[in-house]
């Protein structure tokens, strides 16, 4: 899975990246960053619950670039670390 930002989406839609932002944002209240990083969240939660992949495996089928910079992202959207979710 590739991350896919703001300005890949606007390209693919040929708008500008703001004018794609600001119409998301007046639609549902959250920018389109906010949105990517919530379907993010949402398949790394899918993946340390169905399957047995390791943290480092998992951040790198997601495209982060190491697996210290997922951890930081999951644990700040999630309040908890990879390893925990799911445990507490």
């Amino acid at each position: 899975m590739k991350i896919k930002t703001a300005s890949e989406f606007a390209d693919q839609l040929y708008v500008h990246p703001n004018y794609l932002n600001a119409l998301v944002k007046n639609q549902t209240g959250k920018t389109l960053r906010e949105h990517i990083q919530d379907r993010l969240l949402y398949e790394a939660k899918v993946l340390l619950t169905q399957t047995d992949w390791d943290i480092w495996t998992i951040s790198y089928v997601l495209g982060f670039s190491e697996q210290a910079a997922f951890t930081t992202f999951f644990s700040k959207k999630e309040g908890a670390s990879p390893l925990n979710f799911g445990r507490i």
